[in-house]
Order: C-alpha cells, then sequence, then structure tokens
C-alpha cells in the first residue's frame, strides 16, 4: 500500500498546489478547518482579536473562497477541527457536572504576547455555534452536504475500516439537526 499524505490547507494556493499533485499521481488528500472557511485575518484587526489566534493564520476571503471550490469540487477531502483546551477567558469559571472550572486562556498573553495560547478554542467541539456554523451557513450554500463526511472513509485516509461507512449493517455514527428544531 503506498503511503497515504494528508496536508492541512489554509490558503487558496495551496489547493491548487493539491490538484496539480493529484493530477501526477501522489497519493496526497487535503484537509481544512472551520476557521480557514468562516474567517479572515481581519478578526485579528478587532478589539478581540487574541480569539483568532491559530497556527497556521487565518488569510484573506479570496483563500476561504478557494477553500470552499477545493471542497465543492472534491480537490479537497476532508475538514478537521482543532481542540484547544483552554478558556477564551479563564478568569471566568463555568459549572462543569456540578463543579466550577476555570482553564487559563487567551488571558495568559496579557502581559507577554509569546504566551497566548494557539488556537480557537470554540471551532474544535461540538457546540450550538460549531453546529450552526457547519450545518446552517455550510449546507445553506450548498457548501458541504454528506459527501465530505464519507470520503475520510471510503478512502480509507484514517485507516478506519471498510465497515464504517453509511451504509445497512456498517457501523456508523450519524446527527441528523433541524436548526428549526427546538
Amino acid at each position: 500500500m503506498r503511503p497515504v499524505y494528508i496536508v492541512h490547507m489554509n490558503a487558496g494556493g495551496e489547493v491548487d498546489m493539491l490538484k496539480y499533485a493529484r493530477e501526477r499521481g501522489v497519493k496526497v488528500m487535503g484537509e481544512t478547518c472551520p476557521q480557514y472557511l468562516f474567517f479572515t485575518i481581519d478578526h485579528l484587526r478587532r478589539t478581540d482579536g487574541s480569539k483568532w489566534i491559530c497556527s497556521p493564520p487565518m488569510r484573506t476571503e479570496k483563500d476561504n473562497a478557494r477553500l470552499w471550490v477545493g471542497l465543492h469540487d472534491g480537490t479537497m477531502q476532508t475538514i478537521g477541527t482543532d481542540h484547544c483546551a483552554f478558556f477564551f477567558d479563564g478568569t471566568k469559571s463555568i459549572t462543569y457536572e456540578g463543579k466550577q472550572i476555570a482553564i487559563p486562556g487567551k488571558e495568559l498573553s496579557e502581559d507577554d504576547f509569546t504566551k497566548i495560547p494557539n488556537g480557537l478554542r470554540w471551532c474544535g467541539r461540538p457546540h450550538a455555534d460549531h453546529v450552526d456554523l457547519w450545518c446552517a451557513r455550510g449546507h445553506q450554500y450548498r457548501k458541504i452536504n454528506l459527501w465530505h463526511t464519507t470520503v475520510p472513509i471510503r478512502e480509507n485516509i484514517w485507516f478506519i475500516s471498510a465497515q464504517s461507512a453509511l451504509t445497512p449493517g456498517a457501523d456508523a455514527d450519524i446527527v441528523i439537526w433541524d436548526p428549526e428544531r427546538k
């Protein structure tokens, strides 16, 4: 079996290079993250700009658009998320399973910018904003569909059993979400 390379992309030109490589037989797959589809470098310029610090950084609206096209036309195969186990403001606690929890976050950079946690905390775990971002905004504009959830299985890019598919008798996890239903 030839190795499968997975390239994480945040810029439009990378999609073009991925297409070029795949057309020449390189077994490579493309992945992006939510922040590179919905947000831009302009978010860093906001007063809450520290929320938007991640690596690689977000780019322009033009890059976002090219990434969407790459997903839509099949040049890119999957969408991943970051997992950032910190709060935006770790000075404020939340109640979790009956206990108060506070995890230091972006405020760590208050006196030293180099200490800022890297990543977009809310983009990496499902909750109301994440579901709305994908299901409502992504699907509304016909930019994502079920195909994006089955390609990683079909192409075996995560080395998951071929039995994992949305077919009768196969192992599968699926969520059905209706944004209008309460």
